[in-house]
């Protein structure tokens, strides 16, 4: 009788063993997947708001000898808007970039300048924050680099206006 307990605990233990190393490997699987399927959504909305650099590098224009480009974006956070800038200012290899992004029933903004533009006067941090009360909101920043966020996606164009109208004051 013990000897049949015992033969029944093992068979019973092999069976639960198995069942479990089956599940794990589900489960590694499914984690496997929603990490690609995580990444590649990341390289979806990356390619999104990139599919938008030709439109905006087209909005480009000069204000008092700077070039300036100001537009609305597509982006999901303030992580991609920045990066989004960032690529932009490259391309566009200097002068003043201020994006605009809708995110939900808020605005976000970036503002970059180029260093060499920073000598001469411009400041992202101001510039921001006149496009950012356009738009209900407030934000600030280095001369370099700044974000703020609005409360009235609605005013963007005035945002952007707002906002080359102050590298206009600031280059006077």
């Amino acid at each position: 009788a013990l000897t049949r307990i015992r033969q029944k605990s093992t068979d019973l233990r092999r069976i639960v063993q198995t069942a479990l190393e089956r599940n794990v490997k589900k489960y590694d699987l499914q984690a496997k997947q929603l990490k690609d399927t995580e990444k590649e959504l990341q390289q979806l909305k990356k390619d999104a708001a990139l599919s938008d650099l030709d439109a905006i590098l087209a909005s480009r224009e000069d204000i008092n000898g700077v070039p300036v480009i100001a537009a609305s974006a597509q982006a999901d956070s303030m992580d991609s808007l920045r990066e989004l800038a960032d690529t932009v200012l490259d391309k566009s290899g200097s002068g003043v970039v201020l994006l605009a992004a809708v995110s939900g029933d808020k605005v976000q903004f970036v503002c970059k300048v180029d260093k060499g533009d920073t000598k001469k006067g411009l400041h992202a941090g101001k510039i921001i924050k006149a496009a950012a009360q356009a738009a209900g909101g407030n934000g600030g920043g280095r001369p370099d680099m700044a974000q703020a966020g609005g409360k009235q996606p609605e005013q963007i164009d005035a945002a952007l206006r707002a906002g080359k109208d102050m590298v206009k004051n600031l280059r006077g």
